[in-house]
């Protein structure tokens, strides 16, 4: 309390008056250390992440890559199977137009080995319609061939 009854003179003004540029720079001295320990500490932690963002988005875009790949992998591949399955259609087509054409000409072989075996007067007469009907038939199947043949 003596203190404070004592009146203040030049020398206590003056030195009491610290400016606020001198506050700052002491200021600075403590806190400059105690902000580089905290950087260090920081810093690696900020630097993984960092690193593990660029790690992620390239392997995202390499992913993106691959799935855009294998897309127009599998679309080759389909139009492939559609060629197959077109060709199969193809086949299986004429395969049944060739038992036709055969089955027409096995029925034509069966009547003209009946009309034989029935004796001489029955070939004449009956000859002429059944090869008349059997050229109908193959001429059908023909036009049908080149019908399709076409179209490919």
């Amino acid at each position: 309390m003596a203190a404070s009854s004592r009146r203040m003179n030049a020398d206590d003004k003056t030195r009491q008056g610290i400016g606020p540029a001198q506050m700052l720079r002491s200021s600075r001295r403590r806190l400059r250390p105690f902000g580089h320990r905290v950087l260090w500490r920081l810093a690696p932690a900020y630097a993984r992440r960092r690193s593990a963002r660029a790690e992620a988005a390239a392997k995202q875009a390499r992913l993106q890559a691959e799935v855009e790949h294998i897309g127009e992998r599998h679309q080759e591949q389909i139009e492939r199977l559609e060629d197959l399955a077109r060709e199969l259609i193809r086949s299986a087509e004429s395969l049944r137009r060739g038992v036709a054409d055969a089955e027409a000409a096995a029925s034509l072989a069966h009547r003209r080995i009946d009309r034989f075996a029935a004796g001489p007067g029955a070939h004449d007469e009956a000859g002429a319609h059944d090869e008349a009907g059997a050229h109908d038939e193959a001429g059908a199947h023909d036009e049908a061939d080149a019908h399709d043949g076409s179209q490919s």
